[in-house]
């Protein structure tokens, strides 16, 4: 064997490695915790505690919306009313944090290595972050095309209700990007945790999450319903493939925070704000497309792994 095929053979054998390392990675979340750990009726109760306290009456409010949109409620949100909301989401968000810390402890599973089918250390999270934006950005494109089908309904606007003075739009802004927290934690991260610690399988998992986070988004129209469907369930397997809730939580605050921003600035400066929801939404664009590209990487990466872990014939 010359040295140039050598090298070549030697490289192969680093891909193969590589790509059998990925496979491996992507399909640890099957052994994620204890099956029966935690009875089946305690971590229903759980989540249906927790959903009540949250969204159920958002998801009542959604279905009217969804069939009879209005308009925005009239007058304006002041600074201290949106203040005091803020209080309830901070405690939902640390009390989804305990709860995952106490699941760990009861699990012997800690919530940030579910799965782990990422690289470790920040490239991981980085990789994760981008695949998220990419479907944030998928949600939109669904919804859009649905648009254009003659006959089909249009996307229903955001229920928005103006602040009524600069500390009411900042805190405006903040409750927005910390309802992308309070939703990933205690729709996502929770539900997954506590019902593959109580033994379900991975398919009542998956409808559970995406049952919880789509309901109380139906408010956009009918038309919406397909585009937040896909997204939450992209979403929750993405969550199950790398075991890491904060990149998610990020790419969820630069969506909320993107909107919100905008919408505060277009109450006063109309030309500012188009100028920067452009520059906001080629920056997501670009994190979109490196996600694809990393999506399409990791699946050319699994095909290999599949190949080579196949049984040759005799």
């Amino acid at each position: 064997m010359t040295p140039p095929q050598a090298r070549r053979h030697r490289a192969h054998l680093a891909r193969r490695r590589r790509s059998i390392r990925v496979l491996r990675a992507l399909w640890r979340p099957l052994r994620l915790t204890t099956p029966g750990a935690i009875p089946h009726s305690t971590v229903w109760a759980l989540l249906g505690g927790l959903y009540s306290t949250t969204w159920l009456t958002a998801t009542i409010a959604a279905l009217i919306l969804a069939f009879y949109p209005q308009p925005g409620p009239a007058g304006t949100q002041d600074a201290w009313t949106l203040f005091n909301s803020l209080i309830p989401a901070l405690a939902l968000t640390f009390a989804g944090l305990a709860i995952l810390q106490l699941l760990a402890k009861t699990t012997d599973t800690p919530p940030s290595t579910i799965g782990a089918g990422m690289p470790a250390g920040w490239r991981g999270s980085v990789a994760t972050f981008l695949l998220a934006t990419l479907i944030f950005q998928m949600r939109g494109v669904i919804t859009n095309a649905l648009e254009t089908i003659p006959g089909l309904p249009d996307q229903n606007s955001f229920p928005w209700t103006p602040p009524s003075s600069p500390d009411a739009a900042a805190l405006l802004v903040y409750d927005s990007m910390l309802s992308g927290a309070v939703e990933e934690i205690i729709v996502l991260a929770v539900p997954v945790v506590a019902l593959r610690a109580a033994g379900h399988r991975w398919p009542t998992i998956l409808i559970t999450a995406v049952l919880l986070r789509t309901a109380f988004h139906v408010y956009y129209g009918v038309i919406a319903i397909p585009g937040h469907l896909v997204w939450a369930l992209a979403l929750a397997l993405l969550y199950i493939a790398t075991g890491r809730i904060w990149p998610l939580f990020l790419a969820h605050v630069m969506n909320n925070g993107i909107a919100s921003f905008y919408y505060v600035i277009h109450q006063k400066h109309p030309n500012a704000a188009t100028t920067f929801l452009g520059a906001a939404q080629a920056v997501a664009i670009l994190c979109a497309i490196a996600g694809l590209l990393l999506a399409i990487l990791l699946c050319s990466a699994l095909r290999a792994a599949r190949r080579q872990t196949r049984p040759t014939p005799a």
